[in-house]
């Protein structure tokens, strides 16, 4: 009976995501800024973290049909993306697909990861197994 209700349920958790997710930030990390890219080529806000101050965690939900199609990315700036051409000081980037939850983690240096995640399956790219 467990069998097949996961053979079931399977389709559900190919074609979408419900994904609850907290982006944190290192408490010695250097001034920045940071904006996610969604798989659906829609792009979050941006989200400005400070040296030396308690930047709060900033929590937004990731919902969608195929979501593993392309990749959701997260890119850190030194300056602020909507002031024009600025290119990212670097970036994570990962397929992802599922129902649950995730925390990204600004490192410093402006270094973006996935720190963890439940429910949430990661098909390629940065899918939580290094804090490069």
């Amino acid at each position: 009976m467990t069998s097949l209700l996961f053979l079931l349920s399977l389709p559900l958790i190919a074609i979408g995501c419900d994904i609850k997710a907290t982006l944190n930030f290192n408490p010695k990390i250097q001034s920045g800024f940071a904006r996610f890219k969604f798989f659906n080529e829609t792009y979050g806000p941006v989200y400005e973290y400070r040296e030396g101050e308690k930047n709060l965690p900033q929590k937004f939900t990731i919902k969608g049909t195929f979501c593993n199609m392309k990749p959701t990315i997260l890119e850190t700036f030194e300056t602020d993306p909507r002031a024009g051409d600025v290119k990212p000081k670097k970036t994570s980037q990962a397929f992802i697909e599922g129902f649950g939850t995730m925390d990204y983690q600004i490192g410093d240096m402006h270094t973006p990861y996935l720190s963890s995640k439940i429910g949430v399956f990661c098909g390629f790219g940065d899918c939580g197994n290094s804090h490069g």
